[in-house]
């Protein structure tokens, strides 16, 4: 008998533990902001959004591409305007991709691109003498003949020995 009670006392523990595994919480306890998650595992896994409570993230300021021709082909400006502002910030980028913070720096880069340019120009000219005339003119090629003559020139202006002599400027 004192066996037949023991079994039967370990049966019913046995069937009370198995009672409170396989039945769900009444209320599960959700701690503050994991509503989604303790949601989410009641109702077989999809996370649910409250929809009582607004977003935690803020909203992402539009944004706008333009174009910049003013700048050359390839130029592009990004506007985002601030939250709560009237007030938008501007990026530009060059048709390389680089990033400039502010239209003034735009500017001086392309004057130093402008500067250089015109320097490498300058540096890759060569000073001819007109077998004719004795005048010196500048070229941005090497000449092809032996004598060279202000016929020969490639711009139209000076291709005449009255054209007046090139000085050189530095």
């Amino acid at each position: 008998a004192a066996a037949a009670a023991s079994t039967a006392s370990t049966a019913s523990t046995a069937s009370t533990a198995v009672a409170a595994t396989a039945a769900p919480a009444a209320s599960p306890s959700v701690p503050v902001g994991s509503s989604t998650v303790a949601r989410a595992a009641s109702s077989g896994g999809a996370p649910v959004q409250s929809a009582h409570r607004p977003s935690l993230e803020p909203a992402r300021p539009a944004v706008e591409r333009a174009p910049c021709p003013e700048f050359g082909e390839g130029w592009v400006r990004v506007s985002r305007k601030r939250p709560n502002s009237s007030v938008s910030d501007h990026v530009w980028f060059g048709p390389d991709g680089t990033k400039f913070s502010s239209r003034v720096k735009v500017v001086r880069h392309l004057q130093a691109l402008e500067a250089e340019r015109l320097r490498n120009e300058a540096s890759n000219r060569s000073w001819v003498q007109c077998e004719a005339c004795n005048k010196w003119r500048t070229i941005s090629v090497q000449p092809k003949a032996d004598r060279w003559y202000c016929s020969m020139h490639p711009d139209p202006a000076r291709r005449r020995c009255a054209a007046p002599e090139e000085e050189a400027s530095e």
